[in-house]
């Protein structure tokens, strides 16, 4: 049985610290990671690299 997800999304630009913290947000509201929220533990990693 599967019990836990990882999400991994990297970031890549010029972007302030608010825009990636409002990407994140957002990464969290998709509609399959929503559906999966009820099942398994889920954690989501943002990654910026700036350039």
């Amino acid at each position: 049985m599967l019990d836990v997800i990882r999400i991994y999304v990297v970031l890549k630009g010029d972007l302030s610290d608010e825009q990636v913290e409002r990407l994140s947000q957002i990464s969290e509201r998709c509609p399959v990671h929503r559906t999966l929220q009820g099942g398994p533990r889920m954690f989501t990693e943002v990654d910026h690299i700036k350039g």
